[in-house]
């Protein structure tokens, strides 16, 4: 073994300055083999590794057909199938038009291989080249999507099937819904931190095309990421990429996530972990006209939130939005002086929790900034403090 990696790190090595003649050298070896003995497999999956890199090197897409061919069509031995399509992929990654009929349907065949090893190379392939058939997507995409139904129980192979399945709709709109959109819906749920917002980060992209009950669905994925902590304390851009989102929910899917809303907020502020991110959830509700159920919540988080220095930003911030709920839910209701009274009091205290901030010398976060923008151009509308 170790024979063999230097001999063909020497390969390697003189490649790079004599490609062509290193690469007829090899491809005469691999027209030698045959047989689906263990040492010829392994030698057969190692000579493909170094063609598939000379090739692509140095551009010898055409020549290299045939040897990779026979590989993909090594019906008797899985291993060689399999290094087939890791090279294929390697070699025409960036160029797959370049790829013959024939081998591309071998492509797609070995995603239903019986061998796991052969199939896990091919969802690979698919996740790393850059398909632009529309036909070949399709047929690439219904077998990926058998595969994500196969392997129900087995999240690490799904996570690579799901990237196969993004990367291969990328630009289709159709096909993302048809094949990858449930599919990322279901890893948004996902316990580990990396698949689950890669998934969230999918389903965000196309947000604005989910139905109702997506967006639902979406959300509640995004707040239970959230109370599990996945995205890090002060991570504001990960939290305003999907967070805010709430408030591009129409009325009726914000209806019918309001429950789950009042759920999270509880949890966070209990948990003391999120504030910020549990009144950017009541900001969604108020936004949405929930007057009464965003005060409501905000005041059960200022009494879950203990009188200490950590938290004091962050009660200051909900003692101010208290109050725009407040003259919010009073107008609501018909009492106009009240609200407008409120209204006045409640800008009042916005203004004076910027200014404490600067004093202190902490300028407001992202996040804090937007939800007072937000107040202050929701709450304030057209009615000047010295006219309250």
């Amino acid at each position: 073994m170790r024979l063999k990696d230097g001999l063909f790190k020497v390969l390697e090595s003189v490649a790079s300055t004599h490609g062509r003649k290193v690469f007829e050298a090899v491809r005469d070896m691999l027209s030698r083999l045959n047989g689906s003995e263990t040492h010829i497999s392994v030698l057969w999956a190692a000579l493909l590794e170094l063609f598939a890199k000379i090739a692509k090197t140095n551009k010898y897409y055409g020549e290299a057909v045939p040897e990779l061919y026979r590989a993909l069509a090594n019906f008797s031995c899985a291993w060689v199938r399999a290094s087939g399509v890791s090279a294929t992929a390697e070699v025409f990654g960036y160029h797959p038009q370049l790829i013959p009929d024939t081998m591309m349907k071998l492509l797609v065949l070995h995603l239903q291989d019986s061998y796991v090893h052969v199939h896990k190379q091919a969802i690979g392939a698919f996740r790393d080249m850059w398909i632009e058939d529309n036909d070949v997507q399709i047929v690439a995409c219904l077998r990926l999507k058998g595969l994500w139904q196969a392997y129900g129980n087995n999240p690490e192979i799904r996570a690579d099937i799901l990237a196969a399945l993004l990367h291969v709709c990328r630009d289709n709109k159709q096909m993302w819904h048809a094949f990858a959109c449930l599919p990322s819906l279901e890893m948004a749920k996902s316990e580990e931190p990396f698949r689950a917002q890669s998934a969230l980060q999918a389903l965000d992209q196309h947000f604005t095309d989910l139905s109702d009950g997506q967006r639902v669905s979406f959300v509640c994925a995004v707040l239970d990421f959230i109370e599990r902590d996945r995205i890090e304390h002060g991570d504001e851009m990960s939290q305003s990429s999907f967070i805010l989102r709430l408030f591009d929910l129409d009325q009726r899917a914000v209806s019918v996530t309001e429950p789950d809303m009042l759920k999270s907020v509880k949890q966070l502020g209990g948990q003391l972990q999120y504030p910020y991110a549990a009144l950017i959830i009541c900001q969604a509700l108020a936004h949405q006209g929930y007057w009464k159920g965003a005060l409501t919540l905000i005041q059960a988080l200022n009494d879950a939130l203990p009188d200490v220095e950590k938290w004091r930003a962050a009660k200051d911030l909900i003692v101010a939005l208290a109050a725009v709920y407040e003259a919010e839910a009073f107008i609501a209701g018909g009492d106009i002086g009240r609200g407008l009274t409120t209204v006045k009091m409640a800008h009042t205290k916005l203004i004076q929790y910027v200014q404490d901030q600067k004093t202190a010398g902490s300028g407001a976060s992202r996040i804090e900034s937007f939800i007072m923008a937000s107040s202050v151009a929701r709450s304030i509308e057209g009615v000047q403090p010295d006219e309250a």
